[in-house]
């Protein structure tokens, strides 16, 4: 689950706890407008691109050894760890 969910979910909770139903609806149609997007973002991409994209995040994980499209390849995986993890 990626941080952004993760910190929704729980201010979701918190405005619940509080007695706050109408900020918590508020919030809780903003995450799934979010996880909508997600959704369909990762669709969008045909198998090859969808496993270029799982490449970028092993290769950040096993350690960037600079190679050729170095940055490109970092950025690409901390965009997708920031959205979630949907092509793993």
């Amino acid at each position: 689950m990626s941080p952004y969910c993760s910190e929704m979910i729980k201010t979701i909770v918190g405005l619940l706890n509080d007695g706050n139903t109408d900020g918590a609806i508020h919030l809780l149609n903003k995450l799934d407008d979010y996880i909508g997007n997600i959704a369909d973002w990762s669709q969008e991409l045909n198998p090859r691109q969808a496993g270029l994209v799982r490449h970028c995040l092993t290769y950040e994980k096993e350690g960037a050894h600079g190679l050729p499209g170095h940055q490109l390849m970092l950025i690409v995986a901390t965009l997708v760890k920031r959205i979630g993890s949907l092509l793993l």
